[in-house]
Parts: C-alpha cells; sequence; structure tokens
C-alpha cells in the first residue's frame, strides 16, 4: 500500500473510529447508570445485595449486555489506531486476536458470572436463613469459571491498551500524554487499585474520538500528515513555533502597513507637474 492509499484509508476510517469511541464511553456510562440504579438501595453487605438481586437480577444481566457492548467499540476504536500505528511501525505480533478475544470473553464472562450470582440470590431468598453468615458461604462456593473467563478478558484488553499505546506514543500518533495515560488505564484494568480507573478510561476514549477527528487542542502530530514515523512535538517545542508564527505574521503586518503610508510614484509625478 502506497502512502497516498494508507492516508486515504486513515482518513476514510477516521471518523468512524471517533464514532467507535465515544460511542464507548456512551454505552459505557449507561451500563454504570442500569446497574448502579438497580442496585442503588440494596444495603450493606452480602445479605443485602443477594436479596436486592433477587428482585432486581435481570437489570443487572442487562447492565451487564450493555458493558460488553461498550467494550466492542472500544475494541473497535483501538483496532483502528493499531491499523495506523503498524502502517509507521512494527507492533508486537498476535495483539489482534488478543484484542478481538477480549469483549467475547468479557461479555461471556460477565454474563454467565451474573446469572451464577443470580441463582445464589434465589437459593438464599427461596431456601434456608437469611443470615450474612450463609450469604458470605453461598458466595464463596459459587462457579469460578465465569469469573477467570472474564478475568482473561479483561487481562487481555488491558495488555492490548499498554501495547497499542505505546506503539502509538512511538510512532507519534499519540502524544506523550496520551500514550501514558492509556498505558495507565491498561494497568488498572488488569489491577483496580485505583477507584476512580473508570474515570480515566472514560476521559482516555472521549480524548482519543476528538483525535481522531482532527480536532485536537494545537494540531495533531506530523505523523498523522506524513504517514511515517514522527515523534509528537513536546509542548515546549509548540509553544515556540507558535512564537514564531506570532512575529513572523506581526512582521508581516508591519511591512504591509509601512507600504500602505509611502506615497505611491504616480501622485509624486502629478506633483512635479502641477509646479
Amino acid at each position: 500500500m502506497s502512502k497516498e492509499e494508507q492516508l486515504g484509508w486513515e482518513r476514510q476510517y477516521g471518523r468512524l473510529a471517533a464514532v467507535a469511541a465515544i460511542l464507548a464511553v456512551v454505552v459505557q456510562l449507561a451500563a454504570q447508570v442500569v446497574q448502579n440504579s438497580a442496585l442503588a438501595d440494596s444495603g450493606n453487605g452480602q445479605r443485602g445485595l443477594l436479596t436486592k438481586l433477587d428482585e432486581v437480577g435481570g437489570q443487572v444481566v442487562a447492565g451487564r449486555v450493555i458493558q460488553a457492548v461498550s467494550v466492542v467499540f472500544v475494541v473497535a476504536a483501538l483496532l483502528y489506531l493499531l491499523r495506523c500505528t503498524r502502517n509507521r511501525r512494527d507492533v508486537m505480533p498476535g495483539i489482534v486476536g488478543l484484542l478481538v478475544l477480549s469483549p467475547i470473553l468479557i461479555g461471556v464472562g460477565g454474563v454467565l458470572t451474573q446469572l451464577d450470582l443470580n441463582d445464589v440470590a434465589s437459593d438464599f431468598v427461596s431456601t434456608g436463613e437469611r443470615t450474612e453468615k450463609r450469604a458470605d458461604d453461598l458466595i464463596a462456593d459459587r462457579e469460578a469459571a465465569p469469573l477467570f473467563i472474564g478475568l482473561a478478558g479483561t487481562i487481555a484488553l488491558g495488555f492490548s491498551y499498554i501495547v497499542i499505546s505505546l506503539g502509538a506514543m512511538r510512532a507519534g500518533l499519540l502524544s506523550r500524554f496520551m500514550g501514558v495515560l492509556g498505558i495507565i488505564v491498561g494497568v488498572f484494568l488488569v489491577v483496580p487499585l485505583f477507584p476512580p480507573a473508570p474515570l480515566i478510561q472514560v476521559f482516555w476514549l472521549g480524548a482519543l474520538g476528538i483525535l481522531f477527528l482532527g480536532r485536537w487542542p494545537g494540531g495533531r502530530g506530523p505523523a498523522w500528515e506524513s504517514g511515517e514515523e514522527e515523534q509528537w512535538p513536546r509542548m515546549a517545542d509548540q509553544r515556540a513555533e507558535m512564537l514564531r508564527q506570532q512575529q513572523a505574521q506581526k512582521a508581516e503586518e508591519s511591512a504591509a502597513a509601512g507600504n500602505e503610508d509611502e506615497p505611491r510614484p504616480q501622485s509624486r509625478k502629478r506633483r512635479k507637474k502641477r509646479r
């Protein structure tokens, strides 16, 4: 593929990738709203959770499905960024398969896990004592396979975030800030130690959509226009370039104003004839 064809493909599918990134944000937030609203008044402890799940288990499953759909949009945006990166530099082989597999594992694992938990909730409410200890025991004894399936998908997606963000940053398609932030998103997907981590992912995806649309403040890196691997300019370099352009514009305006103030040659001849 020639450079012209490569850049043409990127322009053609850039808007679709931007839509996918923005939809990932919207659908992910919708999934959180559905699940949180369903379990809003579940109370504290596993006993309250199982009791509430027996009433709204179907709504929580719907939230899991919506969440899986959001991952599909995430993967679509990352696949576009990966393709653009591979047009400029080598990326770890096999990452496409890992990325495509992640929403399947996350969706299947998440839904099966929730259905299993709904069965536990039904058993807790319909039989035996409704104590906190019994609720803890029932949750601890549930099937582990769905949990491992979902965890495998999350690890695959997190690892893909890290590899693609690092490669795109080195190719000059992401700024250092966006590249590092994408790596952080991937790490927190695998090791969710930071509570606002989902908000970081939402912010990153929204910013990625703006980048794909070419609406990035100060302009995108030169690699997007050249089709070659070029480092994204540092903030200090961008400020220096903006200052240089402003000074050049002021110099041109001053020169133009000076030319207007000078008398025209024709008017000088007219003055000589009158004398």
